[in-house]
């Protein structure tokens, strides 16, 4: 199973980079509820991403998520902006509930053909 793993995030890396390059701009993939966590884990990220690094000031977010809490989403917009001047969302899927509130955060929402987004 750790091969299957390995394989998946070595790929996911992978097309997360080529997206960078394309959209010059850092890019993180959210997918999963808006938790108490995410806050910290979004702002580990920022700064995985902008250690060795010029940061640049445009952060695109992939966001696949059922909803959560809205003061998480809050504190989460806080801190990205804190480090970005501007926020891109790609939503493949859905974003409901509080990744609603999340993605209307950002400055220019990108989605699917089937995208939801609102409550349940």
């Amino acid at each position: 199973m750790s091969k299957v793993r390995n394989f998946l995030e070595t790929m996911l890396e992978y097309h997360l980079s080529s997206l960078a390059l394309i959209k010059k701009s850092d890019v993180m993939a959210i997918y999963g509820p808006m938790s108490n966590g995410l806050p910290i884990a979004v702002r580990n990220q920022i700064e995985r991403l902008t250690e060795d690094k010029k940061c640049p000031d445009i952060l695109t977010i992939i966001l696949d998520t059922g909803g959560g809490l809205v003061d998480s989403v809050e504190r989460t917009v806080g801190v990205i902006r804190k480090h970005y001047r501007q926020v891109d969302f790609i939503i493949p899927d859905k974003a409901m509930s509080a990744g609603t509130v999340f993605a209307l955060s950002g400055d220019n929402i990108l989605y699917g053909l089937l995208f939801s987004a609102g409550c349940y």
